[in-house]
């Protein structure tokens, strides 16, 4: 869906833009105009016009209604006679006459411009049921060594398999040396840090030069391969990259470590549902405790965290009973521990739910694919 805004404010309708890209809508500077622009607007809407039988793009643009209310008004009509096309108006909400008249002109929405912020954010939210926004979600464990790299890649994998022609993006925020491509068998020539340059001006034609492709049908965004280039990720550039990929996947998987950089955890805060996986071990018990706590006091609702544990059935573990009572939580999986398995997959690059489908490590991952669906819908 592309985006345009047309309005004389220069400070507000650069914050419509701003809002608008954030959320992974298509609204690059040259889509913002003035009232005097409306024929370059409508120029170029004609001339992107699909051919007969062919799939209509959607465009929404946002007027925003500016002193000369009438001059603000007419060019509503004009936008909306060229068909395909959504107009939401942005005013004053105090005059129900001026609301009742924007509505006539033919605008499909107003907001107030009091309360801009919650109006458009709510607008876009209905946007994106309509449109059928891909789901996120993200991976994460309160210690190193617990496999949720392994797991993010094989996730993704089992969900692209599901998928039917359609790709799954998988996001590698481990951002000081991610392991991702490396265990994917890719030498990406792009990264996360690519995109953190170009926040500001990212759309998805970007997003997907840095992509890398795998045969499986996941496509991924590699954290920088030099340590160096983890200093050019940015939070903002990451959650940009994630909200892009909801519009243009049907599942985004992200592989946020340990979630503590700020890349990672503006991700979190943007998931459908997060995966925490834990060792069977006093040491990961604790500091699972720890980080869902912190979470939860953090902005991100326990029915949003569900616990996992890995490497199942190793001599001397916690029983799973006394270990949900450790974390203060229900642990919803067992994934079981099958060493050969896994590490001829991270050996050859080669996903084990490819090389070992029947395996019980590789059952279980696509049980973890089953259940997730479940957890992003309940949201």
């Amino acid at each position: 869906m592309q985006f345009f805004v047309l309005g004389e404010d220069e400070s507000l309708t650069a914050k419509i833009r701003t809002q608008l890209v954030d959320r992974g809508f298509e609204c690059p500077a040259n889509h913002v105009l003035t009232p005097e622009q409306l024929p370059v607007l409508l120029q170029t809407l004609k001339a992107a016009a699909p051919s007969p039988g062919a799939a209509t793009l959607a465009r929404l643009i946002v007027v925003v209604l500016g002193p000369d209310i009438e001059r603000s008004l007419k060019v509503i009509a004009p936008l909306q006679a060229l068909g395909g096309v959504q107009v939401l108006a942005a005013g004053p909400a105090t005059d129900p006459k001026l609301v009742i008249r924007a509505m006539r002109e033919g605008a499909n929405e107003y907001l107030d411009v009091n309360d801009l912020d919650s109006e458009l954010l709510q607008a876009m939210r209905r946007l994106e049921d309509e449109r059928g926004a891909g789901r996120a979600l993200g991976l994460i464990s309160a210690c190193g060594g617990s496999g949720v790299s392994t797991i993010a890649v094989n996730l993704a994998c089992a969900f692209a398999a599901s998928l039917k022609g359609q790709h799954c993006a998988l996001l590698d925020l481990k951002v000081e040396g991610g392991d991702l491509a490396s265990l994917l068998d890719l030498k990406p020539g792009f990264s996360l840090a690519d995109i953190c340059r170009n926040a500001e001006t990212i759309d998805f034609s970007l997003l997907r030069g840095t992509l890398s492709p795998h045969r499986s049908g996941v496509e991924l965004l590699a954290s920088p391969a030099k340590f160096p280039s983890f200093g050019e990720v940015s939070a903002r550039g990451a959650a940009r990259a994630l909200a892009l990929s909801r519009h243009h996947f049907p599942w985004v998987i992200a592989d946020l470590d340990r979630c503590l950089s700020n890349e990672a955890y503006a991700v979190a805060q943007s998931v459908d549902a997060l995966v925490m996986i834990v060792r069977l071990d006093f040491v990961s018990l604790r500091k699972t405790r720890l980080m869902r706590e912190f979470l939860e006091t953090h902005g991100i609702p326990a029915p949003r965290i569900h616990l996992v544990a890995n490497r199942v059935g190793l001599p001397g573990e916690i029983p799973i009973a006394q270990a949900e009572e450790a974390v203060g939580s229900s642990i919803t999986l067992q994934i079981p521990d099958e060493p050969k398995t896994a590490l001829r997959g991270v050996n050859h690059g080669e996903p084990f739910v490819f090389n070992a489908p029947s395996a019980r490590v590789s059952r279980k991952i696509a049980e973890l694919a089953t259940l997730a669906a479940t957890w992003v819908q309940t949201r």
